[in-house]
């Protein structure tokens, strides 16, 4: 086995605090690899100073940039399990970032306690399960009453029972603290919305925009509010914010094409549901909206998307979406 040099572990640390943000940690360690068959396989092993306390021990045969970020999850796993648990929530990966919170719960780090009970309140509000939310958010409020992420959870919670006046209420208080921040924002926006309140509405997702929200679905749901309004160019400045931080997000792809085709903008719509395909090629919906535009054309992308379209229809005839499907491929 050999050391693999030209790999600074203070990269790794930097890496793990400028992504993450978590506490400063010295570590200290070894990649080593070895070749098997036509493998190269990296073993990693990292220990924090000054226990020597072994927090990563795993082999990979990724290439050396993915190695480099396996370690720094990893890491931050041992490290900060709530920083992780909230990663893995964004990536989609739920029973990962459940495992992480409770991680986080049992640990001797009180610290995080807060963080990982909103996160799990905020899975639990994505899920319906809104008791098990409310009791999270209460075990934060006995301990502290004025932690804002809470107050911020809180009043997204009401807003999805239906409790506008309650979500407004724990929204306003919210962005006395945060006044900067776009989480209030977007609740008094919702809310306002669920009191019939439109014109107000607007004024505050105007301001959660301004503040750059760091979750792609607000940029989302604030572009459709605009479309809703009859405002395309406002909805079309959201989008572009919007994918400007976050270029691969698919949802924004895909909605953001789909604005583009029914805008009749047919080259602009093409690029960007391309995109949205590469980064997601198994997004039935991404082929429903790239069909129309596969009539008649030696595009590879688009005689791929038809293909597998075909394929979906062939197999599973009686459903909803291979009905769709065909009838967007019968289309003229």
């Amino acid at each position: 086995m050999q050391a693999l040099h030209g790999i600074d572990l203070r990269i790794v640390q930097q890496l793990v605090q400028n992504l993450f943000g978590v506490k400063k940690e010295k570590i200290s360690g070894e990649i080593t690899f070895y070749k098997e068959n036509d493998r190269t396989i990296y073993q990693v092993r990292i220990r924090a100073l000054p226990q020597n306390t072994l927090l990563v021990d795993f082999a990979s045969t990724s290439n050396i940039p993915d190695v480099i970020k396996e370690i720094a999850l990893k890491l931050i796993e041992k490290l900060d399990p709530a920083v992780a648990a909230s990663y893995y929530r964004w990536n989609k990966d739920i029973d990962s970032a459940m495992r992480l919170i409770d991680e986080a719960l049992r640990n001797q780090d009180l610290y995080d306690d807060n963080y990982a009970l909103v996160g799990r309140a905020q899975i639990y509000i994505a899920r319906k399960k809104f008791e098990l939310a409310q009791q999270d958010l209460d075990r934060i409020f006995l301990a502290d009453p004025k932690f804002v992420p809470a107050m911020t959870t809180q009043a997204y919670l009401f807003n999805e029972q239906k409790q506008y006046d309650k979500a407004l209420e724990f929204a306003l208080k919210a962005k006395v603290f945060w006044p900067e921040r776009w989480q209030p924002y977007t609740n008094i926006g919702h809310a306002l919305i669920g009191l019939g309140k439109p014109d107000e509405a607007e004024t505050a997702y105007i301001s959660t925009i301004a503040y750059n929200p760091t979750w792609p679905i607000i940029y989302d749901e604030v572009a459709s509010f605009f479309i809703q309004r009859g405002k395309p160019d406002r909805a079309e400045q959201v989008y572009h914010k919007g994918l400007v931080k976050f270029p691969e997000q698919p949802d924004l792809l895909l909605h953001y094409g789909q604005f583009l085709l029914a805008a009749n903008r047919k080259e602009q719509a093409l690029n960007y549901l391309v995109k949205a395909y590469r980064v997601n090629p198994n997004e039935v919906a991404v082929w429903a909206a790239l069909l129309p535009l596969s009539s008649n054309t030696k595009d590879p992308v688009l005689l791929e998307v038809r293909q597998k379209a075909t394929v979906h229809v062939t197999t599973k005839p009686e459903t909803p979406t291979s009905q769709l499907l065909d009838n967007l491929l019968r289309a003229p």
